[in-house]
């Protein structure tokens, strides 16, 4: 599974617009739009990401 699919089925899961996912996440919510697009990140997002993802 793709991280884009990964965010976009938490999202609609969680009943959430993009602005308000981008929040939890803690990136800006055009950045988010982009990888649920399936754009390329930099290194960063991906570690913002991942620290999200892995965190309790």
């Amino acid at each position: 599974m793709k991280i884009a699919d990964l965010l976009c089925a938490w999202r609609h899961h969680e009943h959430m617009s993009i602005r308000e996912a981008a929040v939890r996440v803690g990136i800006p919510w055009s950045t988010y739009q982009r990888i649920e697009k399936g754009y390329p990140m930099q290194g960063e997002t991906l570690a913002i990401l991942l620290r999200w993802l892995l965190s309790d």
